[in-house]
């Protein structure tokens, strides 16, 4: 008998796949958290106290500059907050996949 033809031929294993634990679905990665809405303003605010200072050390004067500067970033602090109020309560109507 010639060697090996009495054995069987091993067949090709294909690896075992995991199964995938039910996924939570993720947070929109497009919308800000409450937080980072709040170190984005606290960023701003700061940008505004260093302008006013550079720009009081540079002019010597400050006439209407804290109106200016503070209206600016109450201003962007309202506009942060309709922005985070319209991330939490308006749902896309788009549907969940555009592409084919």
């Amino acid at each position: 008998m010639a060697k090996g033809k009495g054995k069987p031929v091993p067949k090709m294993v294909e690896p075992v796949r995991p199964v995938e634990a039910e996924r939570l679905p993720e947070a929109d990665p497009e919308r800000f958290s409450a937080l980072e809405y709040l170190v984005v303003n606290a960023v701003f605010w700061l940008f505004c106290l260093v302008n006013l200072w550079v720009v009081q050390w540079f002019m010597g004067e400050s006439t209407g500059l804290f109106f200016f500067f503070g209206i600016m970033a109450v201003g962007f602090s309202a506009a942060c907050l309709l922005s985070y109020l319209h991330d939490r309560f308006y749902e896309d109507d788009l549907p969940e996949s555009e592409s084919p």
